[in-house]
């Protein structure tokens, strides 16, 4: 009975070895087959996180730049602007501020874009005595544009639109013509 038992014990054990043999061969094989499947597949292209915009227009504060950070996967972004918005003769030139929600429509090189923005949007001048004072009168916009991208990140975009200053100058058309670069995540 005890020599029944140990080969029994010994064809069990072999049997056991040979399962587990081809149990790590199998893994094995199958992990490779996984490498290569996810080797295989291309990445997802890059979204855009944050971009710098020099030019003129409303959210650039005149002639100024703009810092962007884009979210919702680089649809969307908010940009800060400040710039110079220069003396036409009767004024003296004065710093100008923008802020501005974007929504990008499409995806790749070419978007067009839809903006939502607080800027300067019409300037008035005042006159007491002898000193001219200039005040930019700030409201909101709402522009739609297109943006070009290069692979490389470089990017060039223009809006245009319409703003309301209020009682300080109504309704006015505003618009930016930009160069700049956009970085990836």
């Amino acid at each position: 009975m005890l020599h029944r038992v140990s080969r029994f014990y010994r064809a069990s054990l072999k049997s056991s070895l040979a399962i587990c043999f081809l149990s790590v061969c199998l893994g094995a094989a199958a992990s490779a087959q996984d490498r290569a499947v996810l080797d295989s597949v291309p990445s997802p292209p890059s979204q855009a996180a944050f971009g710098l915009t020099v030019g003129l227009g409303n959210v650039l504060g005149g002639f100024g730049a703009s810092a962007e950070r884009y979210f919702m996967d680089g649809r969307a972004s908010a940009a800060l602007g400040a710039g110079y918005l220069p003396s036409d003769g009767n004024r003296p030139g004065i710093a100008g501020f923008g802020a501005a929600v974007r929504r990008y429509f499409g995806s790749g090189k070419h978007q067009a874009l839809l903006e939502l923005s607080v800027s300067p949007i019409t300037l008035s001048t005042t006159f007491n005595g002898v000193v001219v004072e200039s005040d930019a009168n700030y409201g909101p916009g709402l522009a739609a544009g297109y943006r070009r991208t290069a692979d490389g990140g470089f990017h060039f975009d223009f809006n245009l639109g319409v703003g309301w200053a209020g009682g300080a100058g109504g309704a006015a058309p505003i618009g930016a013509l930009g160069v700049g670069h956009t970085w990836r995540r």
